[in-house]
């Protein structure tokens, strides 16, 4: 509590911090640091046992347009991964003319960020849940575009072969998905 640590703040000043640690059952290191904060502790209710709470963001612009980065793309169904999330935190970052040293976008930050934000990356389990609503009509058009190619080059039938190992993804899916 505030009351305890004022105490023993007030005792130090008087004998020194090993002298209190050792009568208050406290680790010297921690009476050091409630010396450097001396003024917050003094200054609040003696019955407030900690001082942590809401902690302000270090850079909300930047946190911000990154969370609307990532709804945008998440709205239009465009992948999202940790690395395009830094990119875009760095990219707004330099806009705002916040120096390199001050803000990195490292990936403990990206994944911090997930967590204040409330937002989490998820995998497809396979790539074929569902097929895409038009997918008889891309393949119409996948086979007119290899008719046409046979016509306009001039080829047999006999000209063309099977490749029925290879696979052709005609609607690529993303991986990660909010």
């Amino acid at each position: 509590m505030a009351k305890f640590k004022c105490e023993v703040i007030r005792y130090t000043e008087d004998k020194g911090n090993r002298k209190a640690a050792a009568i208050f059952g406290v680790d010297e290191s921690n009476i050091r640091l409630w010396q450097k904060h001396k003024p917050a502790i003094s200054g609040c209710e003696a019955s407030r046992k900690k001082f942590t709470g809401p902690k302000k963001r270090r850079f909300p612009e930047t946190d911000g347009a990154v969370f609307v980065f990532f709804h945008e793309r998440h709205k239009t169904g465009l992948f999202v991964s940790y690395d395009l999330l830094r990119e875009e935190a760095i990219k707004k970052a330099r806009s705002l003319n916040i120096p390199r040293s001050r803000f990195k976008a490292s990936k403990g930050w990206v994944i911090r960020f997930m967590r204040w934000m409330g937002l989490a990356l998820q995998r497809r389990t396979t790539i074929s849940q569902k097929l895409p609503k038009d997918f008889e009509q891309k393949l119409l058009n996948y086979q007119w575009y290899i008719t046409n190619l046979r016509k306009m080059g001039n080829f047999l039938m006999g000209q063309m072969a099977n490749a029925d190992e290879t696979t052709i993804y005609l609607d690529m899916q993303p991986n990660c998905t909010e």
